[in-house]
Order: structure tokens, then sequence, then C-alpha cells
């Protein structure tokens, strides 16, 4: 005999939502490549931190270096300034860990609060990949000793530049407002990618991408400006606000 709390017998149990499962994999599968990625990033961004030092106390070879080095004459000024070129070094790197470091603490934070949310793994990724491998040149100096690196950096730098201008476009809501904004964010990460399949024309002072460089950035960050202002003032919330608040203070105060 079945107590007076018991199931009812033959009763259905509650049918669940195989959309509901598909994203707990999706966001599963999404948080395991983005410690796979952390991981990758922060042993890569450590081991280039000496090799950025070495290549740094040297000339630059060609007209340009994605390594940040100086050419001859940049060296010479250094010196008549009575800067050496170990002092350049130790400088430039302590300004790339300080703020890769910044980026990855931040970085972890987020993960660590909104890591279930699709803009939250999103932010997590951009601050995490800009930090350690897009703006700073731990990874470059690195594949520069170790070619063998070369597609792996190049990968990881790539992911940061995307992500991070996908970030810009999308925060906070994870929409595209405007809804036309989307294409400019397609045409920008385009035209950023060209640098890692022709890299040879990417560092050509004479090429044409150096001077669409001084068209594209302003036009694509003025419609970033655009986009976030028209998002505060039609169709954020306070909660919204305040958070577009904090990241263009975060953002001025790293280029400050």
């Amino acid at each position: 005999m079945s107590g007076p709390l018991a199931p009812a017998s033959g009763a259905a149990e509650p049918e669940r939502d195989p959309a509901v499962g598909r994203r707990g994999r999706v966001m599963t599968l999404a948080r395991i490549a983005w410690i796979v990625v952390a991981a990758l990033a922060g042993t890569l961004f450590v081991a280039g931190v000496p090799a950025e030092i070495a290549l740094l106390r040297d000339p630059c070879p060609t007209p340009r270096c994605a390594t940040g080095q100086l050419p001859p004459a940049g060296l010479r000024a250094l010196e008549a300034l009575g800067l050496s070129p170990e002092a350049f070094a130790v400088y430039l790197v302590t300004l790339d860990t300080i703020f890769a470091s910044v980026c990855c603490a931040v970085a972890a934070l987020v993960f660590w609060r909104r890591s279930d949310d699709r803009m939250g793994l999103l932010t997590s990724l951009a601050l995490l990949t800009f930090g350690t491998a897009t703006f700073v040149f731990s990874l470059e100096a690195l594949a520069t000793r170790h070619p063998a690196l070369g597609l792996t950096v190049d990968f990881l730098h790539l992911l940061g530049a995307a992500s991070f201008s996908l970030f810009l476009y999308l925060f906070p809501n994870g929409r595209f407002v405007p809804r036309w904004t989307r294409w400019v964010a397609l045409v920008w990460i385009a035209w950023q990618s060209t640098r890692y399949f022709f890299p040879d024309w990417h560092l050509n002072p004479e090429a044409w991408y150096l001077w669409t460089s001084a068209v594209v950035w302003p036009v694509a960050l003025g419609i970033v400006v655009y986009a976030q202002a028209h998002r505060y003032r039609r169709v954020s919330n306070a909660a919204q606000r305040q958070q577009i608040k904090w990241v263009v203070l975060g953002i001025v105060s790293a280029i400050s």
C-alpha cells in the first residue's frame, strides 16, 4: 500500500527542455576552452618575457618590427639620452607585464563570477588574450626566437584582436546596437586578420596597409564610441549604464 505522499503510479516525469541541455553543454565546452586558452597564453607569456628582454636589446633588422624593437637610430638616440638598451628593454617589459597581469586578474574574476553567461565569457576571453598576446610584445618576441611557435602565437594574437573588437561592439548586453554595427565589426576584424596571412605586407612601410590604418582605426573606434553612446542613451538600463561607465574608465586608464 502506498503512503499518502507516494507518487502516483505511472506519473510522468517533468519534461526537460532540450534547448536548455544543449546550452548547458555548449557553455561547459566554452569554459573548458577558456581554461585551455588561459593556460596556453599564460605559459607562453611567461616564457616570452626573457625572450622579449633579450630581443629589445638588439636593433630592429627591418624597417618595422612587430616585437617593439627600435631601429639603430632609435637605440643611438637612447644612448644620447644616457639610457642603455638594457634599461629600455626592462622598462618596456615591465609595462607589458603590469598590463598583462591586470588584464589576467580581471579576466579571472569575470570568469569566476560570470562564466555561465556568454557575454561574461567573451569579456574574460577578450581581456585574457588581448592582455597577454595582442597588446604586448612578449609572444611576438618568443615566436621570433622560436619560429615553431609562430602559428600558435598568431592564433592567440588574432583571437585577442577579434574577441576584443567584438567586446567593444557587444558590451554590455551581447547584442549589436544599432544592428548595422555588426557589419562594421566584421569588416574591422577581417581587416585586422590580414596581418596574419600577409606578415611581410603588414610590416612593409611602403605598403598601403599602413596608410589605411590611419583611416580604418579612427573610423572603427569612432563607430564604437557612437554605438556605446547610442546604447547608453536609448537602450541600456541603469545597471548597464553603470557597467559602461566602468569599462570606459578602465579603457581610458589603460591607454593613458
